[in-house]
């Protein structure tokens, strides 16, 4: 057969029937590309009444009727039609955009800007629906692969064909449908139908190609640095502190090590040092802190692991899932307390087989009941016309509808099981979850996004890694035929914030930004991990242990940033009846003064396995002794052995030491009330967190504090830490240079203050002092003046001799 030749073809095309007015306009011929695909102008129609507004793209509208009559390799008349729209006013396709382009991408097509308005009607542009159509031209039949995103929902028709139909309320994301063209030689026909309940209003269109590998190397290079920025003076994140106090902080420096930060990193030491100054109560910051303690791939933080792996195993419940711990207990407490689980095993921790069957058990107890569904559009082809579907809610008693987020994390908490398990699980409950999983992805397949969390208007960042989650433990690249990196990845690289304070952190409109900037950087790096290492039994030869014989209790400690101490041993028999109420820990370089390192009391409930653990970061590297003090409720004491330790790195004295600071502040406990001379927050002042503080109003030309203590403190230090300590907060950052000070009716005393903002400044008392009143003015500044800048501080602490039980 003779070949027609391409620029003959197209003219042939584009002549083949009589050209109506509009159609006269699409007469120029298009511009083919690589594959012979040419595409038209685009054009538009609307608005149309559309009551139920973002909720659903249907009901029809009159011109759908039309679209039945497209047919591939012929015009198509229905852009001749005028109809009746809002305000029962004429609407008619109206074309818009360039005449020629032979890429389907013109950019972000804002409707409310392009669909002409209605004269007299307020508000034209809420629940509304509109039409978009393009003539798509083939030399040959050929497939093309295109994106969309739309403002609110969709449908999809190609050459009359309903090809996709999506209900969302959401904004405009280009990779959030996919759809593979089977153009036919010829004209082809493509239309779109958008609703919109009210706002912004748009959509867009591209050729389906991966984000380049750059570009989220660079977004995860600016993530990690607006990450680090965020560091308060004491090591931690202040997201959540009051009710997460390591959670936040656990989180950041699991995603700092998943991105690449090293383990020995100052940022990183400083944050375990906040962590390790108090234990982790909450079973989130459980699950953070085993994650991270195991991605630092060291035997020697074993027994920290080992403390708070005790603790999770002991809040787990009798359906086998977790609360805060305690309350009601929900999906996204358990998912974070199998992310720890798993951590745990994974640095080689033992973990009960029972554990991972109640945890599969009480999962798939938030699965609601499975569903018949229509299979979208677009995927008839693979799945047949009904797809078996059941997501995951937040809780099991009276659930709520199934979220995206929920979902996930309920496919990868099986998942994990599955994993942990292994050829020990009982086969029917293999079988179910297996079953239960794959009804988990359909649901994912039915309410795929990435802009948005499917069923929930929030946790959007937490819902992606949660994608990320399922995809490594299923090993699986696609949901469905969507491939859930590189749409995910493309949302992130978009959504990232491009300027101002917040560079290179991911916005939250619930102001989690701190979280959703970890989430976010966790689902770029693919951060879950299905290697395993068994370290564990290396680490018992770096574990010192005093003398067995020297007392009934003998301690353990084992060096590492921070060091570990724990009651290892207790001769039951010599106890008798006695109870250990609590243990002090004590070290010392060899030959030197014995110090008082860390204190920990018995639990409120009894716990068989308590073995009182403690931490403190050593300041320098060197050999040093440990010896602990037990005490018995009859008021007796044990003094236990020496184990040697020899810390072989540690870091900079001035910055490692302020974590342990909220533990000697004694300010707390005077009960202080608090009077400022402007600013709201004083309390702020005195709260043990760094995250919050109190500064003066920018005119206040006397800036003064007073603290009325209702129990007086002796002290023989007076801490000031500036108001803003984030290197994140550098710029325009006015800082106190020199403050008055009166203690009680003593003569006011002048005290310099440091204006680096990572340094807190002391005030030395000539001997310790019993305080009941102290009052603060701010003399002078840097950065800003007295009287003209909001100046402050984030803390102001008292700290006197230690208060020591019993003899060392």
């Amino acid at each position: 057969m003779t070949q027609i030749p391409h620029l003959l073809l197209a003219f042939l095309i584009l002549t083949a029937a009589p050209l109506g007015a509009a159609q006269q306009e699409q007469k120029a011929a298009p511009e083919f590309d690589s594959q012979g695909v040419g595409w038209g102008p685009w054009w538009v129609l609307g608005p149309f009444d559309h009551e139920v507004g973002a909720t659903s793209v249907v009901p029809d509208h009159k011109p759908e009727k039309e679209f039945r009559k497209m047919k591939a390799g012929k015009p198509w008349k229905g852009l001749e039609q005028d109809y009746r729209g809002k305000g029962k006013a004429e609407i008619v396709w109206t074309r818009f955009g360039p005449e020629k382009r032979h890429e389907p991408d013109i950019g972000m097509i804002n409707l409310v800007a392009t669909v002409p308005p209605v004269a007299g009607v307020d508000k034209w542009n809420e629940n509304a629906v509109a039409y978009l159509y393009r003539e798509v031209h083939a030399l040959r039949p050929v497939e093309v692969d295109i994106m969309f995103g739309s403002d609110d929902g969709v449908r999809a028709w190609v050459n009359g064909e309903l090809k996709l139909s999506r209900n969302a309320a959401r904004g405009v994301s280009v990779r959030d449908e996919r759809l593979k063209l089977r153009l036919e030689e010829g004209v082809n026909h493509l239309v779109f139908k958008i609703n919109n309940g009210g706002g912004a209003w748009g959509f867009q269109m591209a050729r389906y190609a991966h984000i380049k590998q750059e570009r989220i190397n660079t977004a995860i290079d600016k993530g990690v640095d607006w990450l680090l920025k965020r560091q308060l003076i004491d090591g931690s994140w202040g997201e959540e502190h009051g009710r997460y106090r390591n959670g936040m902080t656990a989180l950041a420096v699991y995603t700092l090590l998943k991105s690449g930060v090293p383990a020995r990193h100052p940022a990183i030491l400083e944050a375990l040092a906040f962590m390790a100054e108090s234990p982790t109560t909450m079973t989130y910051s459980a699950g953070c802190h085993l994650m991270a303690l195991e991605a630092l791939r060291d035997e020697e933080y074993l027994p920290w692991m080992e403390e708070i792996l005790g603790d999770l195993l002991s809040w787990q419940n009798r359906q086998g899932v977790w609360g805060y711990p305690t309350g009601h207990p929900d999906l996204s407490c358990t998912q974070f307390a199998a992310l720890g689980l798993r951590a745990a095993a994974q640095a080689g921790l033992e973990i009960p087989d029972r554990v991972w069957v109640d945890l599969a058990d009480g999962t798939l107890a938030y699965q609601l009941k499975r569903e018949r569904v229509d299979t979208p559009n677009a995927l008839e082809e693979a799945y047949g016309n009904k797809l078996s579907v059941a997501g995951f809610s937040y809780r099991d008693v009276h659930p709520m509808s199934a979220r995206g987020s929920m979902t996930t994390a309920g496919i990868a908490t099986l998942a994990i099981c599955l994993e942990q398990l292994g050829d020990r699980c009982p086969g029917n409950l293999r079988s179910q979850m297996e079953r239960q999983i794959e009804y988990g992805m359909n649901w994912m397949i039915v309410h795929w996004s990435v802009s948005s969390n499917p069923g929930l208007n929030h946790w959007h960042h937490y819902y992606l890694y949660g994608l990320e989650r399922v995809g490594a433990m299923l090993d699986t690249e696609q949901v469905g035929p969507r491939e859930w990196y590189w749409d995910g990845a493309e949302f992130l690289c978009n959504q990232q914030v491009s300027q101002g304070i917040n560079l290179g952190a991911w916005p939250d409109p619930y102001g989690r930004t701190e979280s959703a900037t970890c989430f976010a950087l966790l689902f770029l790096r693919r951060a879950t991990q299905a290697a395993f290492t068994d370290p564990h039994g290396s680490a018992a030869k770096k574990v010192a242990k005093s003398d067995v014989k020297a007392a009934p209790v003998q301690v353990a400690a084992m060096a590492a940033s921070p060091a570990s101490f724990w009651v290892n041993r207790v001769d039951l028999d010599a106890l008798g009846n006695r109870q250990i109420v609590g243990v002090d820990y004590f070290g010392r370089s060899p030959g030197g003064d014995w110090k008082l390192l860390a204190s920990r009391e018995a639990p409120a409930e009894p716990n068989p396995r308590e073995r009182f653990a403690g931490r403190y970061t050593f300041i320098a590297a060197g050999t040093y002794e440990i010896h602990a003090v037990a005490y018995l409720d009859d008021d007796s004491e044990i003094k236990t052995g020496v184990a040697s330790i020899t810390v072989e790195e540690a870091t900079e004295a001035g910055i490692r030491s302020y974590p342990q600071d909220a533990a000697k502040n004694l300010m707390p406990s005077g009960q202080p009330e608090v009077q400022v001379s402007s600013g709201g927050g004083p309390r702020n002042l005195i709260d043990n967190k760094m995250v919050t503080g109190w500064t003066c109003a920018g005119n206040d030309a006397t800036p003064t504090i007073e603290f009325d203590l209702q129990r007086p403190v002796t002290a023989d230090k007076l801490l000031f830490t500036h108001a803003r300590t984030r290197p994140i907060q550098q710029n325009n950052n006015p800082r106190v240079t020199k403050v008055r000070v009166w203690i009680d009716r003593e003569d006011p005393i002048d005290v310099a203050i440091d204006p680096d903002y990572r340094t807190k400044s002391v005030m030395r008392l000539p001997e310790a002092t019993s305080i009941r009143k102290l009052k603060i003015q701010i003399l002078e500044a840097t950065g800003g003046e007295v009287g003209k800048a909001a100046l402050g501080f984030s803390e102001i602490e008292l700290q006197g001799p230690r208060k020591r039980r019993g003899r060392r």
